[in-house]
């Protein structure tokens, strides 16, 4: 088999002294795709990049120098690129590059924003958080990211800071072909009007070249394939006020107001912006969620014979009944895959009474336990305060047509 090249995505890449570098926070959700791909035989490197740097410098500092150290390893001349989220636009930047080597195989997308994301809409230009109805773990890396620089630079949190030190969220805006994604109310109509990109002051100019030349890659002989992500409501336009004073060119494109969601997307990216022109399998999954729940169909991409089981790092469960989390969660509804720093949980079929044991691996932790009817009509919500570390036992009582009874021990 050949050698894999992994690239994870924004924030996911922390340098460290003497020139290493970890997944840092992100560790939770990479470390089981890569252990995933380790024990079903794959050799793979980690091409950890400078995610706030231009990606084509990305591809050519960080990418190749991975490539040739697998490589010479292991004594072959491709490679097969995996890549998540803006992983993927590092990869197209090098495999569409003129100093493109010939040496890649194949690239495999996870949730790549092929044609952006109206995500990067906030901080390019405002300097904010975009709004999610969910905890949002990327949003939380990059409030930590942000408050890292201001305090090394000195300067203030602002759209400034971000255009000065992190330009490649610029190269991740929505396209030409994603459409128009701002709108306005105007005069008395009531009536939305879209602004066309070709009248914006801030446009994604190089995803736009990128995806002009997209055949390219088909001429290299390169095969693509992608995971796309849906059933998390994701921004899919923004209603801006465009008549609100621009302070030094903020928010030079309007004012955001409201946003209108889909979900047909996993929560960061559409799922259509992932697809775009490539071959793809769309799974109800998160955005940072599909390293997970991609692992058994990215192994079969990556033509593994006999598939390893799925690790599940932080909580392991003997029977599906219920999900953990760790803090209040805006989405309290019936989710088929719930994702958060403590693991992955599924939804399973109720008998009318069910135990489970339930290992809490770090105490001291305030979490939330949801559980429901056959139908999902009825819900129990059941707050653990302070949850000492250790093994517990769960009894679930499911009363029909009533909300079940959960009893913690």
């Amino acid at each position: 088999m050949l050698p894999v090249v992994f690239l994870p995505g924004i924030f996911g890449s922390v340098p460290l002294l003497w020139g290493r570098w970890s997944f840092g926070p992100s560790i939770w959700y990479y470390k089981p795709i890569i252990q995933a791909m380790k024990d079903s035989g794959l050799t793979v490197e980690i091409a950890y990049y400078g995610w706030w740097e231009n990606n084509l410098l990305s591809a050519r500092k960080y990418l190749i120098p991975a490539i040739d150290r697998v490589l010479k390893s292991n004594k072959e001349d491709k490679v097969i690129i995996v890549c998540h989220s803006m992983g993927g636009i590092v990869a197209r930047s090098y495999i569409q590059s003129d100093f493109y080597r010939g040496d890649v195989e194949r690239i495999i997308m996870l949730c790549t924003p092929n044609e952006g994301s109206a995500d990067a809409y906030y901080p390019w230009e405002g300097g904010q958080v975009p709004p999610s109805p969910y905890d949002d773990f990327v949003n939380m890396l990059y409030n930590g990211f942000i408050w890292m620089i201001s305090r090394i630079t000195g300067k203030p949190i602002t759209y400034n800071l971000i255009r000065e030190y992190i330009p490649s969220i610029k190269e991740l805006l929505p396209t030409s072909d994603y459409g128009s994604y701002l709108f306005e109310y105007r005069d008395e109509d009531n009536f939305p009007v879209f602004i066309p990109q070709s009248t914006m002051h801030e446009k994604n100019d190089y995803l736009n070249d990128l995806n002009a030349k997209v055949e390219i890659i088909k001429r290299r002989g390169i095969d693509v394939f992608c995971f796309n992500g849906k059933g998390y409501y994701t921004n899919k336009y923004i209603q801006v006020d465009t008549e609100t004073d621009r302070q030094e060119g903020l928010w030079i494109d309007g004012k955001p107001m409201a946003e209108i969601r889909s979900k047909m997307g996993d929560g960061t990216v559409l799922a259509s912006s992932s697809r775009y022109v490539f071959d793809s399998i769309t799974l109800n999954t998160s955005h940072m969620g599909v390293l997970k729940d991609g692992i058994p169909y990215l192994l079969k991409q990556l033509d593994v014979k006999k598939l390893p089981a799925v690790y599940a790092e932080n909580i392991p469960f003997k029977g599906y009944l219920a999900y953990i989390i760790d803090k209040a969660s805006s989405c309290k509804k019936l989710l088929r895959d719930c994702y958060d720093v403590l693991g992955r949980f599924e939804w399973g079929v109720m008998s009318d009474q069910s135990e489970l044991l339930l290992e809490i691996p770090s105490p001291g932790r305030d979490m939330y336990l949801y559980t429901y009817n056959s139908n999902g009509s009825a819900q129990t919500d059941l707050k653990l305060r302070d949850v000492k570390a250790g093994c517990h036992r769960l009894v679930i009582k499911n009363v029909r047509g009533f909300k079940p009874i959960i009893e913690f021990k």
